[in-house]
């Protein structure tokens, strides 16, 4: 029977183990790995027979097929059964509602085959012991009754009395010494049988009390069957949890449903060092999300802005108020790798409202098998479904345009570029932002494996740069490794010199002015600054928050300054209405600032005037100043010469960049964050005027 059932068990464990490496994944609807799904049905069905063999044992008698035969059934099938589940698993848990249904799976198998054990082997040993021990009582009862036989009255009364007594399991102390003392009223000439019967007696009632014990195996039995069908109780019970939750979603998932970037970054080294520098990776982290988040709390927002900078984090639970200590390592990681690569379709433009549904399907630029784009490699990780989707500007609209319960479109980077004639194109977001020279949409791909894994060769394909330079940068020194600041401080100057690539990629700045002038007179000069390589506005984004300027300097011969427009003030503000410094007199308004940056207001009034406000959901209307796509604006500036003026005179312009400005960190209450703001010169240009 053992030999029949067990090459009955590998023989179909090795099927089943072809069919989950060698068959192609079988195209179910809706279902993520067929193969992977089919084999989950197949381990319920075994599941379900082997829960059979109770109602065999007890009800349905006259069902065919002798009951030991449906024992051993019930055994082995249950061990094919766990194997078959750590196939449909691929053998990757953790602690989730699934890996509790295989724990209870384990257990009934363990429990069954310890059982199973004891049933076969310990009665027999009972039995066998039990016969022994009989027999052995026969034999001393036996010697005593010989013994007694011709006897004296006293030595017969003694014995007797002691034979016909029931026993003692567990006599007291000194008990048998008593009884030999008594042998002082049997004859001298049977004394030396009465310390022989005296013998007997105790040997008979020790082994009466090995007979009593072996009753002890009784409560072991039932304390096993116990287990077992609590066990049995439990894989019932998470069967229909794991379904439910697996196949249909109806629970909320937690930190172990989703793949990690540490777990990625085993076959993807590449993208996860190009990732953990990126303001994706840093967008839980950062100090002025933190204390922005912390100034908007009692707006009624809710996750309005949490659900963006860590959608894992809302997915699992976590509230908008969660404060990082005690958020799951997985939702620190803000934007991280199944944040995009687990979305199949487009949502549409949801600000960030993406529901995530965790699983083993890898959405990605590759896998198809068609046209020429080499099947993914099958691993125990993922399977890899092309999706073009994600390779669309409009992936990144689902984030990248945001508009309030207002309907205030307080970000809509992907509208403008929707607008522009990059889209008519087809340049898309990731030709600019996922290439390895940052602005730059004509560039070729860099080629190489989409992953390293061991003892298997993967085709060439062009890769995606995964560190999507952006306009923003760290403002914290224990990004990305808290415990290595030299390697943060490598990473994060890497990353500004590609941010900085990317700014000058963006505009081109032109000075007009006249070739000469005469001493003592008021000329104009221009300076014109086109959006010649952003595929939407410059700034974009949170373009309230974003600040981009002309800066022209003016001078003569000496180097006296004739004029200035976009310098800073002690708080290196601008000399504008938010500077502190022009509000107390300490420096004047700078007239003539031409400033890109947008405006948050609560409304614009008849005579053009505005409230403006630095929350934007405070506000309910925007007054957008950057440059769209190929669009130019100029700045004019009257230049007076002194009479006494050396010449020749000097104009010098830049286009500056900067993602936050100063006074919105002192309003946020982060202000000695101020010190790793980064201005980045986007465009420069100068020119000399002579004096006749």
């Amino acid at each position: 029977m053992h030999k029949k059932f067990t090459i009955i068990t590998i023989a179909a464990g090795i099927v089943f183990w072809a069919i989950y490496a060698f068959l192609p994944a079988l195209p179910i609807s809706g279902i993520e790995i067929g193969t992977v799904y089919s084999l989950g049905i197949v381990s319920l069905l075994l599941i379900l027979f082997i829960l059979t063999y109770s109602l065999r044992k007890r009800i349905a008698r006259g069902i065919p097929g002798r009951l030991d035969e449906w024992l051993w059934a019930h055994i082995y099938l249950g061990i094919l059964a766990l194997f078959i589940v750590a196939l449909h698993a691929e053998f990757r848990f953790g602690w989730d509602y699934n890996t509790i249904a295989v724990i209870f799976l384990v257990l009934v198998v363990a429990t069954g085959a310890i059982g199973r054990y004891f049933y076969s082997s310990v009665p027999s040993k009972m039995m066998s012991e039990q016969e022994n021990i009989l027999s052995r009582l026969d034999e001393v009862m036996n010697s005593i009754d010989g013994i007694l036989a011709g006897k004296s009255k006293p030595f017969q009364k003694i014995i007797g009395t002691e034979l016909n007594t029931p026993s003692l399991i567990s006599a007291k102390s000194g008990y048998w010494d008593g009884i030999r003392s008594s042998s002082e009223i049997i004859p001298d000439d049977e004394k030396d049988e009465f310390e022989e019967a005296v013998n007997l007696l105790e040997k008979k009632v020790k082994l009466e009390s090995q007979s009593v014990s072996q009753m002890k195996y009784r409560p072991l039995f039932q304390g096993w069957l116990a287990v077992h069908l609590l066990v049995t109780v439990g894989l019932i019970v998470f069967i229909p949890i794991h379904i439910l939750d697996d196949s249909f979603g109806k629970f909320q998932p937690t930190a172990s449903d989703f793949g990690s970037p540490q777990e990625c970054r085993q076959c993807h080294q590449r993208q996860y060092d190009e990732w953990i520098g990126s303001m994706h990776a840093y967008a839980q982290v950062s100090p002025v999300f933190v204390a922005f988040n912390e100034a908007v709390k009692n707006t009624g927002l809710g996750t309005f802005c949490v659900k963006c900078h860590t959608p894992i984090g809302i997915a699992i639970g976590e509230g908008a108020l969660t404060p990082n200590e005690d958020r799951a390592d997985i939702s620190l990681m803000g934007v991280q790798c199944d944040s995009c690569h687990i979305i199949e379709k487009n949502h549409g433009l949801v600000s960030g409202d993406i529901p995530l549904a965790p699983g083993r399907t890898k959405y990605g630029p590759f896998g198809s098998g068609k046209e020429g784009d080499p099947k993914a490699v099958r691993n125990s990780e993922h399977r890899s479904v092309q999706a073009d989707f994600l390779q669309s500007s409009q992936f990144c609209g689902s984030c990248h345009d945001v508009v309030d319960s207002k309907d205030l479109r307080i970000e809509e980077a992907f509208t403008e570029w929707q607008e522009s004639v990059y889209a008519e194109k087809d340049i898309t977001c990731q030709d600019c932002h996922m290439r390895a020279l940052p602005g730059v949409a004509d560039q070729e791909k860099v080629m190489g494996p989409a992953a390293i894994m061991f003892g298997k060769k993967l085709p060439e394909r062009p890769l995606s740069n995964h560190s999507m330079i952006g306009p923003d940068n760290h403002l914290i020194d224990d990004f990305p490794y808290p415990d290595n600041i030299e390697e943060n401080k490598r990473i994060q100057m890497d990353y500004l010199e590609k941010k900085n690539y990317l700014l000058q990629n963006c505009a081109t700045l032109e000075i007009i002015a006249p070739d000469t002038v005469r001493k003592g007179s008021e000329f104009p000069v221009e300076v014109k600054v086109t959006n010649t390589g952003a595929g939407h506005g410059i700034p974009t984004g949170f373009t309230a928050e974003r600040q981009v300027w002309i800066e022209i300097v003016v001078k003569d011969a000496d180097d006296n300054v004739l004029f200035v427009s976009g310098d800073l003030d002690s708080n290196k503000d601008l000399r504008n209405n938010h500077s502190h410094a022009v509000e107390t007199g300490e420096v004047p308004l700078d007239e003539y600032l031409i400033n890109f940056q947008s405006k948050f207001v609560k409304g614009i009034y008849d005579d053009g005037t505005y409230e403006e406000v630095l929350l934007p959901f405070k506000a309910f209307d925007i007054i957008k100043n950057n440059l769209m796509p190929f669009e130019p604006k100029s700045g004019i500036y009257p230049v007076s010469l002194p009479r006494n003026t050396k010449g020749p005179i000097k104009v010098e312009a830049r286009l500056r960049y900067r993602n936050l400005p100063p006074y919105l960190l002192d309003f946020l209450g982060v202000g000695e964050l101020k010190d790793r703001l980064v201005i980045n010169d986007m465009a420069t240009g100068n020119a000399s005027i002579l004096i006749r």
